[in-house]
């Protein structure tokens, strides 16, 4: 039997030559998940002199991974965004943009992120940035003043919320399509759902082509939860952020709403999560880190990092959580991919 080259397989192929005939396999069914309690510090030495940074966001695509956030300091917040091939050794980029990016995510072959302005005038003015490749970086102008929180991608659309709603099919041109809002948005394959923070979390909107947006309202009149960002599996939603009786929820149908189980328990507010072909992974304050296969008994985990996370992604073999003080773990064991040397 042999194993082909895992790095000349796409995303989470390998292929096994047995009796003349190539089968693919998932990697991550054969290896398992990655051992969310081993990690590796990320390498930001080229962007030290950046700091301070806050990472509010990372996603994976195009072959890499992609921090978002801000650089902090008393005289501006200006955007921050740094590239990795590993999650290990990154690269900064130098957007020169006065705003707070809070999302971004991959689709349609780019990279699309949004935020808002924190100093200045007007304060709270939306941001959407789209770049091809996590380096270069084009601002977009919109019909809209709307601060925005949140982007999904979904059926060949962007579509951004936050005091409003924006979509796109291209990252270029953005329409504005409700006048209300919310603080994340999802896309289950059939449909987008937007949710809302604490004061309106019985609200929710869907819409089956981003534009056309439907008001609805959960019978769950005391949820009383700030929704982060949501996640749907195929056959279930997990949400995290804020809540009175709970951090984290999960749902068969996107409108009534369980509480989960986390053991031990002690970590405050949860801010992001992922569904890795296996499992949940929902990240949060005070180095919060839990897994779930169900979205109903939550496990915690170790980083051995001090900060409060906000985002998390996955390639397909590793997790990538980003934080603030420019906090960046790679789950696992591993070596940063080595500097090319000049010819």
């Amino acid at each position: 039997m042999n194993v082909l080259d895992p790095a000349r397989c796409s995303g989470r192929a390998i292929g096994i030559l047995l009796a003349g005939i190539v089968i693919i396999i998932d990697s991550q069914r054969l290896f398992g998940s990655p051992n969310l309690d081993q990690w590796t510090a990320g390498n930001l030495t080229a962007a030290m002199n950046f700091a301070p940074l806050n990472f509010y966001s990372v996603t994976w695509g195009g072959g890499q991974f992609v921090a978002v956030g801000q650089i902090y300091n008393q005289a501006t917040h200006t955007s921050a965004c740094l590239t990795s091939p590993d999650g290990v050794t990154w690269t900064p980029h130098d957007l020169g943009i006065a705003c707070v990016l809070d999302r971004v995510v991959w689709g349609g072959g780019q990279f699309v992120a949004v935020g808002w302005t924190s100093l200045g005038s007007p304060q709270g003015l939306g941001y959407i940035l789209t770049s091809p490749d996590g380096a270069n970086w084009t601002v977009r102008s919109t019909d809209s003043t709307a601060r925005l929180y949140s982007v999904a991608w979904g059926d060949d659309l962007f579509v951004a919320v936050g005091n409003g709603v924006l979509t796109s099919p291209d990252g270029v041109t953005w329409t504005s399509r409700s006048s209300g809002g919310g603080t994340c948005v999802v896309w289950t394959g059939s449909e987008f759902l937007i949710y809302q923070d604490a004061v309106d979390s019985t609200l929710y909107q869907t819409s089956p082509d981003g534009i056309s947006w439907t008001a609805q309202y959960s019978p769950q009149s005391n949820l009383n939860f700030d929704f982060g960002n949501v996640v749907w599996n195929g056959n279930l939603f997990a949400a995290v952020g804020d809540g009175l009786f709970s951090d984290i929820f999960s749902s068969i149908d996107g409108i009534t709403w369980t509480s989960g189980n986390i053991f031990p328990s002690g970590n405050g507010r949860y801010r992001d999560l992922l569904w890795d072909g296996d499992q949940f992974v929902a990240v949060g304050d005070d180095s919060g880190i839990v897994s779930s296969p169900d979205g109903n008994k939550w496990t915690a985990h170790s980083t051995g990092a001090a900060a409060d996370f906000y985002g998390v992604a996955w390639d397909g073999q590793r997790i990538v959580i980003a934080g603030d003080g420019g906090t960046i773990l790679a789950s696992g064991t591993q070596s940063p991919t080595p500097t090319p040397t000049p010819s």
